[in-house]
């Protein structure tokens, strides 16, 4: 070198071009020498030269690459463009239209933040030859476009599935991008192929998604610090004057919640995991049986019991009581219900008309499994301490869940949302509907709600109503057998307790739309009509037509025919000749001291005629025993007097027979229900028979 530049000084008209690369192309530690020595050498006297400067840059790439440049045809569309960006507010902060003009004209048909992108920050990487760099990328891109109908290239048209053009970008930056940008961008299934088809059919053939996170993942490198883009940039980098860019920092939103490898701390891609990645691998451990339970405690979280039973997800129908109380059954799904409806156990059901059934929307199921995964996953993410999670990682992840649980209750009333209700055919079908947003009821009060405003369960009857129903073509019908056809035949009228009944044959009563008797000799005899009066709902109390309890005018008695009529009582020699004059006086209006003296002339009678003593003031007796048939239901009335009793004698013994046949019960329920509960008490069995 030494000689060639002593012979070049020696001459005259002669001058030595020498170009110097600026890095080692050999990379061993001879060539490192060499290149050094070079530089010292030439160093003494070098003249430095920058073959192109940053403003020719573009105009260097316009001449490589295009052999012409239709002038007008870009002015027009540089121009659209410009008028576009005004409109959508959208230039670069500080840049204004006419210098944005004079860059694009000088980059076009490249948009000017392609030129400065690889220029500028890929041309930082030492491996990337700045301007050859350029052309040899932006020759790649321009062969993949060339039969697109493009009016100018944008960052986020780089195809990326093009081999070449995704080979000489990650050889800058690492293997491992490779299998991230088909992950991420390129495949099928990527996330960025996964928001072009959310943002709806209209911005379906311009790829939102995959422009944006193109443009993003060409801002995300440099060989210096500078990393990223912000939301404008990429609006710019990615817009399409037919549209509006709005839609652009919706195809961002999305972008950060489907992709895997775009960081959570800004629009930048990395080779480590975010939290959709680690949240996607935590969704895909949560099993079955996971899910069950946590829908299962969502549903307890979400019913209150207030206005039904609640059974959840019960087995068996022998799980559901027999009874006449307002029962809510939430099902996994609705094949249960008629079985559940029509038997309790191994015995029919007799109380139909009671129950409730609550199921599931089965094409909401997938939504609400999918929500389901995702908030069990946050849930183990935030307990993972083995997790490498930043602090800004961690105030997501929180706020992450925050939202999720906002969302339970309007998520797990969309899946249960299908009301049947036990009708003549079968089941009739209510659809709960949407859930209305912000509206804090539990599942059960808005089923009650819906139910007792469509009239399906009532709080109150009107007596006129009852009288249409019942008594429309017949002259009476028991209250007993109104009350138990409301509990027990489906599609029946649905009350919640038998109180709504009782008062309504008050008030009917009291309105004098009817009676309320019982049968004598075969007709009905009315007790009670315009008047105060409580039902019993018992056997042989009747409801009457109003025709039927008119009062009749009031016949009274001469004192001297009440006189015969005790005249008759004296000489009576049975207890049927006193029942005869019973009935014979009962067609008059007796007065009150008409009636007293009566009641004690036949009372005196009848003790004289059975031979009973009239009782002496201060008789006593020393010891009581009975032995009593009672009615179910009416021991509670024996164990009131069980106090009384013990006030009067010192010695007390209540022995107890029970005799229980027509029906079955298992002898695990015997053992475990009937005879743990009287051991329980304390009571001794002095003699069982069981068969």
């Amino acid at each position: 070198m030494q000689e060639l530049t002593g012979v070049v000084r020696t001459m005259d008209k002669t001058i030595l071009f020498v170009s110097l690369p600026s890095s080692n192309p050999y990379k061993d530690e001879k060539s490192e020498e060499l290149l050094q020595a070079l530089q010292s050498i030439l160093g003494r006297m070098e003249k430095i030269y920058t073959p192109v400067r940053d403003e020719e840059i573009s105009y260097v790439i316009r001449r490589r690459l295009f052999s012409s440049i239709d002038e007008k045809s870009a002015r027009k569309v540089i121009e659209e463009f410009l008028d576009y960006a005004e409109k959508e507010n959208i230039f670069p902060e500080g840049v204004e239209k006419a210098d944005y003009r004079e860059r694009f004209i000088k980059s076009f048909p490249f948009q000017p933040e392609v030129v400065d992108v690889l220029y500028k920050r890929w041309g930082s990487f030492p491996t990337f030859q700045r301007t050859r760099g350029v052309l040899r990328l932006l020759s790649l891109v321009v062969h993949s476009l060339k039969d697109t109908q493009k009016p100018f290239i944008r960052l986020g048209d780089f195809d990326l599935k093009n081999d070449e053009i995704r080979r000489e970008l990650i050889k800058h930056i690492g293997p491992e991008y490779d299998s991230i940008i088909a992950q991420d961008i390129t495949s099928e299934n990527a996330g960025a192929k996964k928001v072009d088809r959310s943002l709806g059919d209209a911005y379906t053939p311009f790829s939102f998604g995959t422009v944006a996170a193109t443009a993003i993942f060409l801002y995300s490198f440099s060989g210096g610090p500078e990393r990223g883009a912000t939301v404008a940039e990429i609006k710019l980098a990615s817009c399409d004057p037919s549209c509006p860019s709005s839609i652009v920092v919706e195809a961002v939103s999305k972008l950060k919640e489907n992709l895997f490898y775009i960081s959570d701390e800004g629009l930048f891609f990395t080779n480590q995991p975010n939290l959709n990645r680690i949240l996607l691998t935590k969704m895909e451990s949560i099993g079955d049986e996971m899910l069950r339970e946590e829908e299962k405690k969502l549903l307890t979280k979400n019913l209150s019991k207030e206005h039904f039973d609640i059974f959840l997800w019960p087995n068996n129908s022998k799980d559901v009581p027999d009874t006449k109380g307002l029962k809510l059954i939430v099902q996994q799904d609705h094949t249960k219900c008629k079985e559940f409806l029509e038997t309790c156990g191994e015995r029919p059901r007799v109380y139909r008309n009671t129950l409730v059934f609550l199921c599931p929307l089965e094409s909401e199921r997938i939504n609400f499994e999918n929500f389901l995964k995702r908030k069990l996953a946050w849930q183990l993410i935030e307990k993972d301490k083995t997790l490498p999670i930043t602090d800004a990682q961690r105030k997501e992840i929180r706020d992450r869940m925050r939202k999720i649980e906002k969302e339970v209750r309007e998520r797990i009333r969309s899946l249960y949302r299908t009301v049947l209700l036990p009708s003549k055919d079968e089941f009739k079908e209510i659809d709960l509907g949407i859930p209305t947003y912000g509206r804090d009821l539990t599942i059960d009060k808005e089923i009650y709600e819906r139910l007792r405003s469509e009239g399906e369960i009532l709080e109150k009857l009107a007596p006129l109503s009852l009288k249409e129903k019942y008594l429309k073509d017949r002259d009476w019908v028991e209250t007993k057998n109104i009350l138990e056809s409301f509990f027990k035949t489906a599609g029946e009228i649905r009350i919640v307790s038998d109180k709504v009944l009782r008062d309504c044959i008050k008030e009917g009563v009291k309105q004098g739309l009817f009676g309320v008797g019982e049968i004598e000799d075969e007709s009905p005899v009315c007790r009670y009509f315009k008047t105060e009066f409580s039902p019993k709902l018992v056997e042989g109390e009747i409801l009457i037509k109003a025709e039927l309890c008119e009062l009749k005018p009031e016949e009274k008695i001469s004192d001297e025919e009440f006189q015969s009529y005790i005249t008759k009582i004296h000489q009576s020699k049975t207890i049927e000749a006193i029942e005869k004059i019973k009935e014979e006086i009962a067609k008059y209006t007796l007065s009150s001291e008409q009636k007293g003296k009566l009641e004690d002339e036949i009372k005196k009678k009848e003790e004289e005629l059975r031979g009973v003593h009239p009782l002496l003031p201060g008789e006593k007796y020393q010891k009581i025993s009975l032995k009593l048939k009672v009615p179910t239901g009416k021991l509670s009335d024996i164990a009131r007097m069980i106090p009384y009793l013990k006030t009067k004698f010192s010695q007390l013994d209540i022995k107890v027979e029970i005799f229980a046949q027509d029906g079955e019960i298992a002898i695990s329920d015997y053992e475990d229900k009937i005879k743990e509960a009287i051991n329980q008490a304390g009571i001794t069995i002095e003699e069982e028979e069981v068969e």
